[in-house]
Formats: structure tokens, sequence, C-alpha cells
């Protein structure tokens, strides 16, 4: 089945939820009508010539660990057309398995409840949200909402849960509330749009904001929990992909921003005489990895750290050693400090330090951002 039919499938399925009252409209004391989209069968199949066996593949996509770390658990999405079912449960010191939990198709994103018994896993092609008792490694409960929920946090207190979901491109607050039996949704809030493809969530140390990255968006949106409204929504002229708040600031990796020019048009911007300089470099040679620094009270974007490939002598329109075509459009070294291809995943050690995973590079990098009176500092260790 191609993208274009899952999708149409998969809108159909959801339109006939809404009509039978699991969307807006969804009483959270009753019974969810549970539902599931399910692949159609891949049409390149031992048929075809280039056709090769594949082995199953789990393609991890997030990890989160119990309060005291000695428990971590990876959610298996798996692939479209063969969805994997279940979370991996970790012995974090031993590093050993402890054995999968199913909870249902494409397990993709999770937000462990501070009180570090229940983890919430989300379940995009399902109209429902897991609820495993990590102490038991079972599930116990499942939470009703919309289909294509890829995200989700709790804040501090426990009490509201964020969800994100690309269908909706928003999130929605739930106000929950926890006890020896799992957990109880109070109220879901209005859906508040985000930006496109939303996905990674975030919460501020205090409570007070939220913050979403928008894959295919060109921005970042901060969220006000209670008072439930987007407060900000700050360009990066770059795809926002994971967030995380680090010292009371909001840390997110993303790419190098541009004019979104074609190559062979817009402004002269080297000033040799030749169109298309909407960033220092042409085609493709212009993607930098980067990570934005940002006050989320104002949404100033305090620091934007890059790569250094920009500097390389390979580059055809900026050449460090070249101090008229360009030497100027340079960032600061201070400010090449981002060592891997395509940042996106990043947590929150503690309250200086995060770490950066680079899906294009399969590297990990760990910075400290600190704040002094001339303003914020990013130091960053090796890959």
């Amino acid at each position: 089945m191609t993208t274009r039919r899952v999708a149409l499938v998969g809108r159909m399925v959801m339109l006939a939820a809404l009509a039978n009252g699991c969307g807006d409209d969804v009483d959270f004391e009753g019974v969810v009508a549970e539902r599931t989209l399910l692949p159609g069968d891949n049409p390149f199949g031992p048929g075809d010539p280039l056709y090769a066996p594949q082995p199953k593949r789990g393609k991890p996509q997030q990890v989160v660990t119990t309060p005291d770390g000695h428990l971590a658990v990876i959610s298996l999405p798996g692939t479209i057309d063969r969805p994997g079912n279940a979370v991996a449960v970790v012995d974090v010191a031993t590093a050993s398995s402890l054995g999968r939990i199913a909870v249902g198709s494409g397990p993709y994103a999770m937000a462990m409840h501070p009180a570090g018994r229940w983890l919430v896993v989300t379940l995009p092609t399902s109209n429902h949200l897991v609820v495993i008792d990590v102490a038991r490694r079972r599930v116990v409960q499942r939470l009703p909402t919309d289909f294509y929920a890829t995200g989700a946090a709790f804040d501090p207190a426990g009490t509201r849960l964020v969800v994100a979901n690309r269908w909706r491109d928003g999130v929605a607050i739930y106000e929950i509330a926890a006890d020896s039996d799992g957990l109880r949704i109070l109220r879901r809030g209005p859906w508040l749009r985000v930006g496109d493809n939303p996905r990674d969530v975030a919460i501020s140390g205090d409570g007070r904001f939220a913050a979403v990255g928008a894959q295919t968006g060109l921005d970042v949106c901060v969220v006000d929990l209670a008072a439930a409204t987007v407060h900000q929504r700050i360009a990066l002229g770059a795809p926002s992909n994971g967030v995380a708040f680090v010292s009371g600031l909001l840390v997110v990796t993303t790419l190098s921003a541009s004019s979104h020019h074609r190559a062979d048009s817009g402004p002269d911007g080297d000033g040799d005489g030749q169109p298309g300089d909407g960033t220092p470099n042409i085609n493709f040679q212009d993607l930098q990895n980067e990570i934005a620094v940002i006050d989320p009270e104002s949404g100033v974007v305090l620091r934007r750290l890059t790569s250094d490939t920009i500097a390389g002598k390979d580059y055809r329109d900026v050449d460090p050693r070249d101090g008229v075509r360009g030497g100027d459009l340079l960032p600061a070294p201070s400010l090449r400090l981002v060592g891997g291809a395509l940042p996106e995943g990043i947590v929150a050690v503690d309250d200086v330090d995060f770490i950066v995973g680079y899906s294009g590079s399969s590297e990990l990098q760990r910075f400290r951002l600190e704040k002094t009176a001339e303003g914020v500092t990013v130091l960053a260790g090796p890959t």
C-alpha cells in the first residue's frame, strides 16, 4: 500500500472514530472503543526481481529510565509494513535484557510518571495510550486519545500529561490523577496548534512551560501549561528535532536556517556576482548541524551553535582563507561546537549538562551550559 493510500485509510478510520465519540467529545469516564490502523500488504515482495528477504527490525525510537536509574525502557515501533508490538526492558547496571512487554502496534514515544511506577506509551496508529505498571512490568490501562499521537511528557508534579499529535498538528494537556491502580484522566483541554508534525515534548523544571518540536515545521513552540495557550512560537528557519530544558533555558537540536531560495535564485549574499546565495554556500553544502539555546520567556535565541563543516576548504562559496569572498560570513569558532551529523535526540543530564544524539553519524556528544554575568556560555566535549 502506498504512503498516500495509508494516509487516506488512516483519515477514513479516524473520521469514523470521531463520529463514534473518540475525538474531541470523548467521555473520559467511559470506555473507549479501541481501534488500530493496520498496514496493507507491501507490494514489493518475493515476486519483484530486486526482492531480498529482510530481517524483522525493531528500530528503537526512544529510551526512558525509572527515576532511580535502575531500569530503562526502549520503544520498538518497527517499520510501517511490519510494526512492532512491544517495548524492551533493560537492567541498566548489568546492561542485560529483562524481556519485552507487549503493548500494541507500533509503540513510539514514552513518558515516565514522576513517581516512577506508571509509564505512558503512545501508539500512533491507535486511538489510545497504553499505561504500563513498571514495577510489575505489565500493561494495566489503555487511555483514550486521537490517532497519531507522537510525543508525550509529564510535568514535574505528575498532574499534567502533554500529548503531541501529528494529525492534529498540536498538543493537548491532560489533567491527570495517579493512584495505586493507575492513572485517571480528569480533563483534557482543547488541541493547541503548535506546528507541522510535532513530535518531541519537554517540560520545564518548574512545570510552567512545555516545548514542542515540529519536524517539518520551521519553528519551535513554547506552551504555557497553566494558561493552556501557546506562549511563544520561535522561528528557527529549520526543523526542530529534539527539545530539552537546561538551566531554565530551552535547547533545541536543529539544522541551519536559510532564506529557502532555490540554489540558482535569490540574493547574491557573498558578492561573487552570481545569484543563489540564500545561505553562505550552495546546494547541499550549506546544510549545517545546529543547536539553539533559547530563552523560553522572551523567545530570544541566545546562542546558535553550529558545526565546523562550513569552514572546510572544499566549499565553493566560502573559504576561511578567503576574506574577500565570504570569510566574514563564517560563524565565530566559539560557536562551531557541534561535532556530529543530524543532531536529533537530546536529554538533560542535570541542570547544566545535556547530551545530543546524532542520527546521521551514530554519535553522542555532551555539552555544558553555563549562565554568566555576560550571558550564556556553552562548552562541548568530544563526540
